[in-house]
């Protein structure tokens, strides 16, 4: 017989996995976009129906927990790992937006490269959404938010390498072409866009959330996760 660590209002858990599933629709189509880069794709209206699907996720979330008397978890952390999921979505509509604004012609492989990171850290949240529902192997939900760490960690130095080898290119250079390429304004936003994303990732709300619930049960619930 399956046994639950949480208190079964299963919904939200099943919102989260909602949310989580359009942070990955959302990161692969940027990645696809970056890719076959044309600034008339459909990729961006593909990319601001997923954003307003998202918001539809976030306030479900927002509604069920005004109206939740016994919750899974501390209220502060439903909140904000709904928040920080939703921003996901929204930095990557935002990010393309801007770059359809600001003309941009070609896309350098930098960009390529943190778009490939983030699609697979949306994929390692996925997966550390389905894991949060039952906590029944609290060791792989664990593993997933290091790896998810691990890949910010990753965005951020590529977003140093990209922003140095954008200052210190000359004319003519992927970043500064005369023929609409990413000039040093505009393409340092859409970087440090980038740079945000990966940095709302839900890491740190995960984490408190698998520390409370360790602290409410004795350690022989937990033999995967000592080590």
């Amino acid at each position: 017989m399956a046994f639950s660590l949480l208190p079964k209002e299963e919904k939200f858990f099943e919102l989260f996995e909602t949310q989580a599933a359009h942070n990955v629709a959302a990161a692969r189509a940027f990645k696809e976009l970056m890719q076959k880069w044309n600034p008339e794709s459909d990729i961006f209206d593909k990319l601001r129906d997923i954003e307003h699907e998202g918001d539809i996720t976030t306030h479900e979330v927002i509604d069920r927990l005004n109206r939740t008397f016994i919750t899974p978890f501390d209220r502060e952390d439903i909140h904000a790992l709904a928040g920080e999921l939703d921003d996901i979505v929204d930095l990557i509509q935002s990010v393309s937006a801007r770059m359809k604004l600001f003309g941009i012609a070609a896309i350098p492989p930098d960009l390529v490269e943190m778009a490939d990171i983030l699609a697979q850290s949306t994929e390692n949240i996925r997966k550390a959404m389905h894991e949060l529902k039952d906590f029944s192997n609290p060791r792989r939900l664990l593993d997933y938010c290091i790896e998810i760490n691990r890949l910010e960690n990753a965005g951020d130095l590529a977003f140093q390498n990209a922003v140095g080898r954008l200052f210190a290119s000359n004319a003519g250079k992927p970043w500064h072409g005369n023929q609409g390429c990413f000039a040093p304004d505009s393409s340092n936003q859409i970087l440090r866009t980038m740079k945000n994303t990966f940095s709302h990732s839900p890491t740190p709300t995960l984490g408190r959330l698998f520390l409370a619930v360790r602290r409410s049960f004795p350690p022989a619930c937990f033999p995967l996760a000592r080590r």
